[in-house]
């Protein structure tokens, strides 16, 4: 964690809680988000949003997300739109 967050230049505290959040979130968005496809709606994504989403119950939670994901499409091509129509297929199984 200390190497993480010397390399972020943020407290080691900071990462702590952002593992956290990440951890809260649904294994098959995480993967997602790693990914280069997560890319291009980083400014959807916002970190403000998903720590919103991590407070809630996992019914709440699943749909906080699918919304976030169909935002997401609206900034999408059809490739991605695809692709994110699947990723809430897996999220709300």
């Amino acid at each position: 964690m200390r190497a993480a967050a010397d390399w972020l230049g943020v407290s080691v505290a900071t990462v702590c809680y952002q593992v956290a959040y990440i951890r809260r979130l649904p294994k098959q968005f995480v993967e997602w988000l790693e990914t280069d496809a997560s890319d291009p709606f980083h400014e959807i994504l916002l970190e403000r949003r998903l720590r919103e989403i991590v407070k809630l119950c996992d019914e709440e939670k699943t749909t906080a997300i699918s919304d976030l994901i169909v935002a997401c499409k609206t900034a999408a091509n059809e490739p991605q739109i695809q692709f994110l129509d699947e990723l809430i297929d897996s999220v709300t199984k």
